[in-house]
């Protein structure tokens, strides 16, 4: 494959080419606020995993209502068993 000088030649990013952001006076630590807040805002991470969360303990709650409906059946028909071998 040949390569030409030009296409070597690195051409500046369109991010290098801009300037920073305007963010203020009094602004020391490069971010505005109101960025930070909006961010905040429309971040969903939290959102999806506090739903999985809730799955979970659905699917616990649905669990341990079967198992306590199977442990008081279970507890019933061994003291029958028990009675009976006396």
């Amino acid at each position: 494959m040949l390569v030409m000088a030009r296409d070597l030649e690195r051409k500046p990013s369109r991010r290098s080419l801009r300037s920073p952001p305007d963010n203020g006076a009094g602004q020391e630590n490069g971010g505005s606020s109101m960025r930070t807040l909006l961010n905040f805002l429309s971040d969903e991470g939290g959102a999806t995993a506090i739903e999985y969360g809730l799955i979970a303990a659905g699917i616990a709650l649905a669990i341990i209502a079967a198992v306590n409906g199977l442990g008081t059946t279970l507890n019933t028909n061994f003291t029958s068993i028990n009675t009976s071998l006396k």
